[in-house]
């Protein structure tokens, strides 16, 4: 088996190339929107202005992001790109498969991958064999952060496309304290991109997309 390097161990949403998984925060299973996030739940009316007509919809923040998070709950793709002070640190890709997920850490010239499943971790820097983990494995469900927002609100809307923000505890995304204000991207109900930006001492940007799974997509556990 290869050796791990410590500094391979994958942070949670937040901190420096801790943005690295914008939304990489908690390992548990496909998510679900509780009814208590409805009552802070703004459900904004948008008029859709065309030449030919005007016509108001009626958008439930609570019930678009309940939906697309169902939607996922099969598996997914996503990728993260994170930003620090203007330039790239690092990047992040992978799949997720029902409760098994595979994440590609890439960072420098150097990529690692994490293949997780409910019951057992494996690690594996580019070029090497697999190494059973027996410590804690990085977050492997990013989607499953996206749930119970403190506050949900419709920012943009028009010909499907919707743009929501929401309110989530910093320490849900690797802060130690206060709140984070979180974009998410609709298109045609699909849940599409997810952004995070603070403007503070450390400039940070992380962007991931969503996309639904490949006819190819498979997760294949290392044989011991």
């Amino acid at each position: 088996m290869t050796s791990r390097p410590s500094e391979w161990r994958l942070p949670t949403w937040g901190a420096a190339i801790l943005a690295l998984l914008v939304a990489s925060c908690t390992t548990s299973p496909s998510p679900t929107v509780s009814t208590a996030l409805r009552p802070t739940t703004s459900t904004t009316v948008t008029t859709v202005t065309t030449a030919a007509s005007t016509t108001t919809v009626p958008i439930n923040a609570a019930v678009l992001l309940e939906s697309a998070l169902a939607t996922y709950a099969d598996g997914y793709r996503f990728s993260s790109v994170a930003i620090v002070n203007g330039a790239e640190v690092g990047s992040v890709e992978g799949i997720v498969i029902g409760d098994q997920s595979q994440v590609d850490i890439h960072s420098g010239d150097a990529t690692v991958t994490y293949l997780i499943t409910p019951t057992q971790r494996w690690v594996r820097v580019e070029g090497g064999e697999w190494d059973l983990l027996t410590e804690e494995a990085p977050a492997s469900d990013p989607m499953a952060a996206f749930a119970d927002p403190a506050n949900l609100s419709v920012v943009d809307a028009s010909s499907g496309h919707v743009v929501l923000s929401g309110t989530y505890p910093a320490t849900r995304f690797g802060g130690s304290e206060g709140s984070l204000e979180l974009t998410m991207t609709f298109q045609d109900g699909l849940l599409v991109e997810a952004s995070y930006q603070n403007d503070g001492d450390v400039a940070t940007e992380v962007t991931t997309t969503f996309s639904p799974l490949q006819e190819t997509d498979a997760i294949v556990v290392p044989v011991p």
